[in-house]
This record gives C-alpha cells, sequence and structure tokens, in this order.
C-alpha cells in the first residue's frame, strides 16, 4: 500500500552561499505513555542528511541516490526510535547531488532543477497507539553550515570556523536563522526505495606518501577505490587543506586529465582546534590523493588520514581463487570495479565527468554481476527507472539510465533521416530492457522480476519489429556495434571491424527470444507465439543474406562468438562458424580483439563448438598472456567497465588532445599521434620490436627500470619471461632470463607448453550448492539452461551421487561468469578421455598449488562437489586449483534458453 504524506518539499528562503540546513523543534505530546516506535521518512531534490537530537539519524549515505527524478523520487525509511527524547530537534542539510549539480559530459548543471530542497516526515507511535508526525512545512527555520560549496563531481569545501553543534539541540540560539518556503512537488512522485542505500564499506589506510618530481606531497592508498578521504589535523585557524584525486600518475604526478572537467577536489579549512573532515556530499574514484597545504611530516600525514570506501550495500555472494596470482589479480580488479561503479546506479565510471548510467555496459556486465554480488533488488530498482523513461518515451530508450542527455538535447544518438529513422533503436544498449531482467531470473530464479518488466520487454520487441527493414535484418539508424574493439581508431571506437549491423540484428534476435520465453514463462501464449515468430524472421534473414559459404559478413571474431551463442545458426553451420572463430582468434596469437559485444561470449562460443584449447590460450583463462590491465599494482589501473584500456601502459592517457580524452585500448602493431615530446624512438636495429608486446619505452611512468635516459633513449625489452632487460646495460648476470635453459623432456618428450591450463580442478566450497529447479522439472531433453549461483528462498539439498554434473566457467575481460550447466546426468560440457580417470592430490589456492605424485587423493566430502574441467590434450595435465563459493542457489528452468 502506498503511503500518504502530509510533508511538504521546502528549502531555504534565502540563498547564503552555502549549502543550507533546515531544522525544527518540538516536545512529545504528553499523557500518551512511551514512545514504541519512531519513524522518519527522508527524500530530497539533492542529497539530503538527517540529524535527529545531534545523532546522525542513518548510516545511509547520498539519500536519496539517482532515480529518473521526473517520474520517481525514492524516499529512504529510518526507524529513530532510540534518538527520540521528550524535548527535540531534528535538522537536514541539503546537497547538490544528482538533482541540481553538475551531471554529464557537457558541464551541465542543475539538469532536474534550479534549486536543493528536503521533504521529511517524523511519525512517533506511542504505548496508546497515539501518533503524533512532525513534518517539513512553514514551520520549519533555515541557516548556513560550515559546507561552503558540494558538488558530486567539482568535490567539497568545508570551513570548520563555521561549525556549530548547537544546531541540532534542542533550545538552541539562532539568531541569524530565517524561514523556508514551500517548493511545487507532486507527491505521486515519490516511490520507496527498492535497491539497497549507499553506505560505508571499508577504510584503507595510506601505502605510500612521498614528494613528486614538482614538489607535491603524494598519497597512494594502493587500491582504485571510490569515496572519499577522511583527515584528522590540528593547525592554525584559516589554514587551507586542498586534496585533489585522481586514478593514476603522469610523469610521477598527479594524473588529472582523464577527469576532463571534474575538478574533484575537496578543500578544509581549519579551525584552530583538532578538526575532523569528511566530505559525504560528493565522491570521488581515486588510488592518488595529492595533499596542498600540509605542514607536517609524510609519517604524520601516513598517520591523520584514511580512504573511505562507499558503494551500495550488496551482499557479497560469489567468489573465485586460484593459484595463479596474475588471475587473480584480473579477478579482484573486476570486483572492485563493480564495486566502484555500482555507487546508486550501475555507471561506467567513477572518476571523470561522466558516471552515467549506459545500459549497454550493463547488458554485457549483467551476468558477471549477478554472480559477484545480489543485485536482484540494486537492479530491479533500476530497471524501474528504465521502464519509465520508456513509457515517457513512446517505447524509445536511451541508451543511459536515468536518461540526463535527453535533458541536454542531445542529438549524438538522433539517426539521420532515412528508412527506419522513425523508430531509432540502438542494438546493444537498447537490449538491457531484456538481457538485464533476464540474466537477474536465471541468477535468482525469481519469476517476479520478468512480470514486474514484462510490459517494458514486449515494448521493446515491438519497438524491434517496427525497426527491422523489409529484409528483417536491422541495417539502418545509429549503430555503436562491437564498441571499443582493439583494433578501431582510438577516435572512432564505433569503427571496429565487426559490421555493426550484424551485431546489432544478432543482439536483436536474443532479445526476441528472451521476450518470447518471458511471455510462454508467463502464460502470454499469444504474445509468445508472436515473438518467436519475430525471433524466426531474424533468425532466417540473418542466415540468407549475411551467412555465404561458411562466412559471415566481416568475418569478425564477434560476429561468429554473437552468432553462436544466440542461436543463430544450424548445427552444420555453427560447427564452422566456430571452427572460422578459432582460426581468427589464431591468426591474432590469441589476444583480445572483441569489444563490447563480442568479449563476453568469446571463450563461451569457442567452448560451445569444441574449441576448448584455443578458449584456453584466451588472456583471460591463461594467465601468462593476461593483458596489461591485469596488473594495477604496477599501472595504476583498477576499474574495467567503460573504456577497459583508457590507461594503457604503453602509452599516455591521452594521445590525441588534452583537452579531451579520448577512448583507448590495448593496442598493436601501430603508434597512436602523440605529441612530439612523446613519440617513440624509432626501433634501434640490434632490438626488433616484437609485434605482440607493447613498446616500454613508451611507459615512464612505470619507475626507474623503465625511464628515459637523459640523453639518449634507453633501448629496453621484455624477454619470454616478461623480465624488461636494458641493452644499454652489461646484462651478462641475466643472460639466463634472455636465454632460459631448455626445460627437461615430459611426458615421453614432448615438452609441456608452460601457457596452457589443461586441467583445473574446481571446488566449491559451500554445502549448500544444488542442481534443481524449484518451478518446472528439468526436461532431459533441454539443452543446458544457463545459471547464475544463487541464494536458496527455500532448504535444498546437495545433489545425490546419481545428479552428476559438470560445469563450465567462461572467463572474459568483462569477469568471471559461471556459464552453464547441463541437466542431463554424466554429460560433462568439458572433458577429456583422462578427466575421469583418477586425479593427483590438490592443494588449496592459498599454497603453490603443485601437483603430488605420490599420494592418492581423497575422496571428497558429500556435501561438496568436484568438478573436472580439462583441454582436450594428449600430454600430461598440470593441476591448478580454483576454488568458487556461493551463498545463492543457481535454478534450472526447463525450456529453451535463448542462448543455448
Amino acid at each position: 500500500m502506498a503511503e500518504t504524506f502530509v510533508a511538504e518539499m521546502i528549502t531555504a528562503d534565502r540563498d547564503r552561499g552555502c549549502t543550507p540546513r533546515l531544522r525544527r523543534e518540538f516536545v512529545l505530546d504528553e499523557g500518551h505513555g512511551e514512545v514504541v516506535r519512531a519513524e522518519l521518512f527522508v527524500t530530497a531534490l539533492g542529497v539530503v542528511e538527517a540529524v535527529v537530537n545531534g545523532m546522525v539519524a542513518s548510516a545511509d549515505l547520498l539519500t536519496p541516490g539517482w532515480s529518473s527524478y521526473e517520474w520517481r523520487v525514492r524516499y529512504a525509511r529510518w526507524d529513530v526510535t532510540a534518538l527520540i527524547e521528550q524535548r527535540n530537534a531534528i535538522g537536514l542539510i541539503i546537497g547538490n547531488g544528482w538533482h541540481t549539480g553538475y551531471l554529464g559530459f557537457l558541464g551541465s548543471r542543475g539538469l532536474y532543477g534550479s534549486e536543493r530542497a528536503a521533504f521529511a516526515e517524523l511519525r512517533i507511535t506511542f504505548a496508546d497507539w497515539h501518533r503524533q508526525t512532525i513534518a517539513t512545512d512553514s514551520s520549519w527555520r533555515s541557516g548556513p553550515s560550515e559546507v561552503l560549496a558540494d558538488d558530486l563531481y567539482q568535490g567539497q569545501t568545508i570551513d570548520a570556523r563555521l561549525r556549530d553543534s548547537h544546531w541540532t539541540k534542542y533550545g538552541a540560539s539562532l539568531d541569524d536563522w530565517s524561514g523556508v518556503r514551500a517548493v511545487d512537488f507532486d507527491h505521486q512522485r515519490l516511490t520507496p526505495y527498492v535497491g539497497p542505500p549507499v553506505r560505508r564499506q571499508e577504510t584503507l589506510a595510506p601505502q605510500q606518501v612521498r614528494t613528486s618530481p614538482a614538489g607535491a606531497t603524494l598519497v597512494d592508498f594502493g587500491q582504485n577505490l571510490v569515496g572519499w578521504v577522511r583527515l584528522t589535523v590540528t593547525g592554525e585557524a584559516g589554514r587551507k587543506i586542498v586534496v585533489r584525486h585522481a586514478e593514476v600518475l603522469e610523469h610521477d604526478e598527479l594524473g588529472t586529465r582523464p577527469l576532463r572537467t571534474a575538478k574533484a577536489t575537496d578543500t578544509f579549512v581549519l579551525s584552530g582546534g583538532e578538526d575532523v573532515f569528511e566530505p559525504t556530499l560528493t565522491f570521488h574514484g581515486f588510488r592518488y590523493v595529492q595533499v596542498d597545504g600540509w605542514t607536517g611530516s609524510h609519517d604524520e600525514l601516513r598517520a591523520s588520514l584514511v580512504a573511505q570506501v562507499i558503494g551500495s550495500d550488496l551482499k557479497r555472494i560469489g567468489t573465485f581463487e586460484c593459484s595463479n596470482p596474475l588471475l587473480n589479480q584480473l579477478h579482484s580488479n573486476i570486483v572492485w570495479s563493480m564495486r566502484g561503479n555500482f555507487v546508486d546506479v550501475p555507471t561506467d565510471c567513477p572518476q571523470r565527468d561522466e558516471r552515467l548510467g549506459w545500459t549497454g555496459d550493463l547488458a554485457a556486465f549483467a551476468d558477471t554481476a549477478a554472480y559477484l554480488y545480489d543485485v536482484e533488488a540494486f537492479l530491479r530498482d533500476w530497471l524501474l527507472d528504465l521502464a519509465a523513461e520508456q513509457r515517457a518515451a513512446d517505447g524509445q530508450l536511451g541508451v543511459v539510465v536515468p536518461d540526463c542527455l535527453k535533458l541536454e538535447n542531445r542529438t549524438a544518438f538522433t539517426p539521420p533521416p532515412g528508412k527506419n529513422s522513425g523508430t531509432p533503436l540502438i542494438a546493444l544498449w537498447n537490449d538491457a530492457a531484456a538481457w538485464v531482467p533476464w540474466a537477474l531470473y536465471q541468477a535468482y530464479g525469481d519469476i517476479d522480476v520478468l512480470a514486474t518488466q514484462y510490459e517494458s520487454i514486449a515494448m521493446y520487441a515491438r519497438r524491434i519489429d517496427q525497426a527491422l527493414s523489409d529484409r528483417d535484418l536491422l541495417e539502418d539508424g545509429i549503430q555503436l556495434g562491437d564498441w571499443l574493439d582493439p583494433t578501431a581508431p582510438p577516435d572512432r571506437p564505433f569503427e571496429a571491424k565487426a559490421d555493426k549491423y550484424v551485431i546489432a540484428t544478432a543482439c536483436v534476435h536474443r532479445s526476441a527470444l528472451i521476450a518470447a520465453d518471458t511471455a510462454r514463462l508467463l502464460g502470454h501464449d499469444a504474445d509468445a507465439a508472436d515473438l518467436t515468430d519475430l525471433a524466426t524472421r531474424i533468425r532466417t534473414a540473418f542466415n540468407t543474406h549475411w551467412v555465404e559459404n561458411g562466412r559471415i559478413r566481416s568475418d569478425a571474431p564477434a560476429v561468429y562468438a554473437l552468432a553462436i551463442c544466440f542461436g543463430l545458426l544450424d548445427g552444420p553451420a555453427t560447427a564452422a562458424a566456430g571452427t572460422r572463430l578459432a582460426e581468427l582468434v589464431a591468426a591474432s596469437d590469441h589476444h583480445i580483439t572483441t569489444g563490447f559485444a563480442g568479449t563476453p561470449f568469446i571463450a563461451r562460443a569457442l567452448t560451445d563448438t569444441g574449441h576448448t584449447d584455443t578458449a584456453y590460450r584466451l588472456p583471460p583463462a591463461n594467465p601468462n598472456r593476461l593483458p596489461l590491465m591485469a596488473l594495477p599494482g604496477n599501472h595504476g589501473r583498477h576499474h574495467h567497465l567503460g573504456t577497459l584500456g583508457l590507461h594503457a601502459p604503453r602509452r599516455h592517457h591521452q594521445p590525441r588532445r588534452d583537452d579531451q580524452l579520448q577512448p583507448l585500448r590495448l593496442r598493436r602493431h601501430r603508434h597512436l599521434d602523440a605529441p612530439h615530446h612523446r613519440r617513440p624512438v624509432p626501433p634501434h636495429p640490434r632490438l626488433p620490436k616484437h609485434p605482440h608486446r607493447p613498446d616500454p619505452r613508451r611507459r615512464p611512468h612505470l619507475g626507474p627500470h623503465l625511464t628515459t635516459h637523459p640523453t639518449r633513449p634507453r633501448r629496453i625489452h621484455l624477454d619470454p619471461h616478461r623480465q624488461p632487460i636494458d641493452r644499454h646495460r652489461n646484462n651478462s648476470h641475466r643472460s639466463h632470463r634472455r636465454h632460459p635453459p631448455p626445460r627437461t623432456p615430459r611426458n615421453n618428450g614432448r615438452q609441456r607448453n608452460p601457457h596452457l591450463h589443461h586441467r583445473t580442478l574446481i571446488r566449491i566450497r559451500s554445502p549448500h550448492i544444488a542442481f534443481r529447479s524449484t518451478r518446472h522439472p528439468p526436461d532431459p531433453t533441454a539443452p543446458p539452461s544457463r545459471i547464475i549461483a544463487s541464494r536458496p528462498r527455500q532448504s535444498c539439498p546437495p545433489p545425490g551421487p546419481d545428479q552428476s554434473r559438470t560445469i563450465r566457467t567462461q572467463f572474459s575481460t568483462t569477469g568471471l561468469t559461471q556459464a552453464s550447466t547441463s541437466a542431463i546426468p554424466d554429460r560433462p560440457l568439458i572433458e577429456t578421455p583422462t578427466a575421469r580417470r583418477s586425479l593427483p592430490t590438490q592443494r588449496s589456492a592459498q599454497t603453490d598449488g603443485v601437483r603430488n605424485r605420490h599420494r592418492p587423493r581423497a575422496a571428497p566430502a558429500p556435501p561438496r562437489s568436484r568438478i573436472t574441467l580439462a583441454t582436450p590434450s594428449s600430454e600430461t595435465p598440470t593441476a591448478r586449483t580454483i576454488s568458487l563459493a556461493h551463498s545463492r542457489h543457481p535454478r534450472l528452468h526447463s525450456g529453451r534458453h535463448p542462448d543455448a
């Protein structure tokens, strides 16, 4: 039942040039006994913090977050019973937040409104059920605060000299305070929180404090995070300490150019006593901070500040750990990237002047997100905004949700005049309307999310039908295609080698299948028939016009990966596509050459078509070939959403222009148009450049061993063991690195390839893992359904001895995803002739994972499942250990899966 409120949205009656405060005093009604419950309902046009009798009302931050304010303004509901006294004072402080502050990458401000306002209603219930209500109205008063400026992008300024702790106490003398005024607001826009609030998660201590070449004081927290710095300091009154934030260093100085117009700067003015500064009305993405105005030593600074990590309060349900530290680091990067980008809204980046809810990013990442954290409520809340934006735009979907681009009158995504320009549809980005709710259903087995989003899914499916050409293909309008293909020009990331219309058609085909299956699950049989026909028409047209002699138009890895995984090809054609995909991957020396669309599916497409060896040689599955983005400790980059290789270490952050960051990726075989003073020196004739390794000479920020000589270039080369070799120095002591001794032949004379994982033992460490459906009994004839580990809604026993199943784990640069499981007993998805033989004893991932030949393998405990993943190889495998832990149960659903 919807809440009915009597409170008004109010704001200060005049602008004082600082963040406003609102307050009211009241006395409890007498004669009704003790207070049994007190609930505070709070929201704002901006962000709000509430204080009751000098105590913070809740641990929530940045309330009410960012939603589609035109239709949905969320309110928080806090229990403040313990804070109520006989005489009370309640106060509110209102920040700009997303509503009134800077938003987007065009420097726009106040897109949703020019003034911030707050709304609060305190309901006090007594022992005799009498209710006293204190609500925001004209009786409240407004006054100044010590916060002189606040903005999510620009930062926060706090003057401790203006602090007044009495403003939240009953009977405070506040002569300079004045009245308030009501703001026009429709109460129908109020809606409760569906997802979790933003809260403090953990604190990190500085790892290093040092002085930069320019004399600046730099603090390194050793981890890219999202939040702010809390500083405790004592100094003379009026002295300023300025804290600037950035994710990377550039020439050993704070690298702020990737921030574009975002200042990400907090300013603290000291009061003369001991001050604690914590800017809770903003947040930054950073690893490094530059502290200006600090007069103490480095050790004193290290002891005076900590980094406060914030994020939506999500429960971790999926973990991964193996015996290879590089793969563990890659997985850690993915987790921290998700934590930093899931701050109330799933965004692309947390640091620069953007931080928008790009739908394409989430469409590609939803499966991984659902595996790592319980994001059901978080994404359901976001999907409500998507549906609201969709209804208001007559079925059209934006590329960001909430859609602030429409408020900027953006025309970049408006299709040019053409045959189907009246039905703009940007595949993959708009496909989030179907892909995200389906990912939640597959992960957690709750059909309610499909029922809630069915109108949105069906509306999008109808739009797909309208956008198709006469040939039943999506071949018109603006399409971003395989965005951020590493081989695309840096300033034109949409010019991928994969045909953008082939990518778009494959994506909408998957959405049509999802819509048909959703309609079938919900009992909308007529819609299911129409949507199945739509998917069939797209599939037929795809094979008729874009598949010829086993080749798909543009002959790029992404088109084959999507065609295989989305069921666009017949059996023989699928096998041929898998073979061609394996050839293309091998031709690229097993590097990732796909973008947003292809990367999440390429490893799975290879394994589905029997090319497991090739899949294991891709960088995510082969840690010895991991891209440099997996090494944040050396290169300062931890976030993977958005532009994955934004800070590729082989060049600086912006090779083209300093005033506008271009999307960059890890690239090979070419140098970009860097400024003259940073252009690479021509290769030395004695040093042939390795065609598949980044040029280390373009990484002066990595440390003294990879710097440029003051008078001549130092020739650096990476040997097969990835050790830097300076050819201008005597490296005789490292000759064994440049020329490693031959390995001892093993396996009957065949030398083992150290870059391949031949067998991986997965140990599921949760006794609650079970593979069964609570809604639909498994269909032995059905293809395997995709699952994500999930928490049970009811008790599920572990699988019995007759329920043999094998799990395929898909590795991709967008995350580690539990890909699929077979409902058919004794039907392993990946298996070698030796897979069911006795396995060597495995040590845990905390040890070195070395194979033990002399001890027989102990029988596993009954609640655990041991699953062997192996590549078809004639060589004796080298064992490695992987640990996957889950706290939500997977569900298997009968019927055809759209990706099968």
